[in-house]
């Protein structure tokens, strides 16, 4: 890749396809915790890894799960994987999670959304 197209791809992840930029989708939750970066930095963590498990989770029930009752499988899983997260964060960085506290239930929102 030439430093050209590094560029285009990088200016296009910040300013194209950011969905905060973009789409302002889950600005609450990034306004909120954008005072620290460490806050932002978990935050971010957090959101992905939500994202991504609940995902994988997803794909592989889907053929098991009723078509009429996905869309409730699917937030059940969402918020499953953000309550292990939120007892994760108050077990082992309890400082982050009391900065975090109320924003960490947004990640559901976000992660519907996506």
């Amino acid at each position: 890749m030439t430093k050209t197209e590094v560029k285009k791809i990088f200016k296009k992840g910040i300013y194209t396809d950011n969905p905060i930029f973009v789409q302002v989708i889950g600005i609450c939750s990034a306004l909120a915790v954008t005072n620290l970066m460490i806050n932002s930095l978990i935050m971010g963590i957090a959101l992905a890894l939500v994202t991504a498990f609940s995902s994988l989770t997803v794909s592989l029930l889907k053929d098991h799960t009723p078509k009429h009752i996905r869309m409730m499988v699917q937030v059940l899983i969402i918020s499953a994987y953000v309550i292990m997260v939120d007892i994760y964060l108050k077990a082992y960085m309890p400082e982050i999670s009391k900065a975090l506290g109320p924003y960490v239930g947004l990640i559901i929102t976000n992660c519907i959304i996506m």
